[in-house]
Formats: structure tokens, sequence, C-alpha cells
């Protein structure tokens, strides 16, 4: 993986956002390309940040082919309809379930 290079801008331009961001995900790809442009091994900012090495080379290539910082996880399809998904907000709004398996169960039974 080559290393990072940043300009003193866009150092403090990444220190800004990252100081801004709200999104956990988000603050570890800019500390990990920090790191980078310091110098660090992508071996010892996996181990830092308790993310896999292959985790950092994808942060870091992200970054330096995309310029992305940000995940872009969408989630997946509902698999319900709509009224199936407004009976379970219903649902969910009437009921406090202790576990994400009553949940599981109460779908499954309708």
């Amino acid at each position: 993986m080559p290393k990072i290079t940043l300009s003193p801008q866009q150092k403090t331009a990444l220190e800004s956002r990252y100081k801004r961001a709200r999104d956990a995900r988000e603050c570890d790809r800019i500390k990990a390309i920090l790191l980078s442009s310091e110098g660090w091994s992508t071996l010892s900012i996996a181990q830092a940040l308790r993310k896999s090495e292959f985790t950092i080379s994808r942060h870091l290539d992200d970054y330096l082919k995309k310029d992305k910082l940000k995940p872009e996880n969408g989630g997946s399809d509902s698999l319900l309809n709509d009224e199936q998904t407004q009976q379970l907000i219903e649902h969910i709004s009437e009921h406090t379930d202790s576990h994400i398996h009553q949940i599981v169960a109460y779908i499954f039974e309708r």
C-alpha cells in the first residue's frame, strides 16, 4: 500500500472533519488516513484502531482512488411489504420487547 501524502491544508481539513464527524466508521477512516500520512504502517494502524489489516488497506485505497471517507452502507431491501412494515411498526410502538428474537418471532408468526 503506498503511503498517503497530505498537504498541510488537506491534513487540517481532515482533522476538522474528524472533529465534526458523528459516525465512528468515518472517524476510523480519517484516523487511518492521517496516521498513514504520518508514516504509520498498515499493521500499526490496524493494531491501534483494532481493525484488520485488510480493512485498513481498503480504507486507504478507497481514499486514494475515490477520495472516500464515509461508509456507503445502504442496508438491504425489506422483505416485508408496506402493510407488513406498518403492522410491525405499530407492534414495536405498542410493545417493549426485551430481545430481538421476540421481534423476529412476532414477524414469523404473522
